[in-house]
């Protein structure tokens, strides 16, 4: 490349869209190429976690600033809709990600960090850390929590689209969903931080429905089967029998729009009993009291993006009795409140 391009500040009123971009484009691709499978809280783990904080802001600017013409992060003449490589929207850290071929290292070393923390090592493992830095437990833990925070973020960014699906490691994704679905749902917090929703008890619900959203274009058959040797479906109902009161109307929309998913494949409507028993029926019409029918009642979500899910629910109530509808606002009222 341009060498000159790696001093022009992105941030310099006096450079050209195409210096910044130049720039901007330098610098998010040395943050990616030094991303690798440290050792966990070593000083590479330590400056990693810096590292992919940056690459995780470019992410979120890319998907939520509107298009401007003082946006160097859009480019013009593209397709609103398409690949990576010829949309309008040029999600930069997303694809130099794909490019450099680090998808499933971000995943693996989530993958791997999130077993770390539900080991008995962990704490052994921060108060080394602590030691070794003349640090404390607060400064280091706000460390490992921007790096699962920016993994995690840049993580569902990069599933939103099927090309990124397509060469994922899917059956570790699903592992490592089925975990944290288990660890979410033995937790007896009555609440989540505030900032739960970059965190991977809340993220791995919008992994999961994104995979789904996209078998039609990837092996259904294999995914619906890795969905059903991880327990899945069941380890997602009873989470949310539990916790549904934790999430936000887009990760509860992200829950309904998976389980439509799955009851539209292939494998499902062939042998459902694989993976919905007698007992889940019940549970699922819980579901729908709790809140899928106040997401069409009193949200955007509409009956025919989850209808597959609807007629199963309307089936299974006439086995075990309608469903006792809560109104679901007041309590996501409730939960938005806390956040402030």
């Amino acid at each position: 490349m341009n060498r000159a391009g790696k001093y022009v500040k992105t941030d310099d009123p006096n450079a050209s869209r195409e210096e910044r971009m130049t720039r901007l484009k330098f610098e998010l691709r040395e943050h990616i190429r030094f991303l690798t499978d440290f050792e966990i809280l070593s000083v590479d783990w330590l400056k990693m976690a810096e590292s992919l904080h940056q690459i995780a802001n470019v992410a979120f600017m890319e998907t939520h600033l509107p298009p401007s013409d003082s946006n160097p992060l859009l480019m013009q003449g593209k397709k609103t809709t398409g690949t990576l490589w010829d949309q309008e929207r040029d999600e930069l850290a997303v694809r130099i990600l794909l490019e450099e071929g680090k998808l499933n290292l971000i995943l693996r070393i989530l993958h791997k960090y999130k077993q770390m923390t539900r080991s008995d090592q962990f704490d052994a493992l921060v108060q080394a850390t602590v030691q070794k830095f003349n640090s404390d437990v607060g400064t280091v833990m706000e460390r490992c929590r921007v790096f699962e925070q920016s993994l995690g973020v840049l993580l569902k960014f990069t599933l939103s689209h099927v090309e990124s699906l397509q060469i994922m490691d899917v059956p570790e994704l699903i592992e490592h969903v089925g975990e944290m679905l288990r660890e979410a749902e033995e937790s007896e917090k009555k609440e989540l931080a505030p900032d739960a929703h970059k965190m991977q008890c809340t993220l791995v619900i919008h992994y999961i429905s994104s995979l789904c959203a996209s078998m039609e274009d990837m092996d259904e058959d294999r995914i619906m089967d890795l969905i059903e040797e991880n327990k899945i479906i069941p380890s997602f109902v009873h989470l949310l029998l539990k916790h549904y009161t934790w999430y936000r109307v887009d990760t509860l929309v992200a829950a309904a729009l998976f389980f439509h998913n799955c009851m539209a494949s292939e494998a499902y409507c062939t042998e459902p009993e694989r993976f919905v028993d007698d007992s889940l029926k019940k549970h699922f019409v819980e579901l729908k009291g709790f809140f899928i029918s106040g997401l069409v009642t009193e949200f955007d979500l509409k009956k025919n993006q989850i209808d597959k899910l609807w007629t199963q629910l309307e089936k299974w109530e006439k086995v075990v009795g309608p469903a006792k509808i809560q109104n679901l606002k007041n309590v996501i009222a409730t939960e938005e409140k806390k956040e402030k």
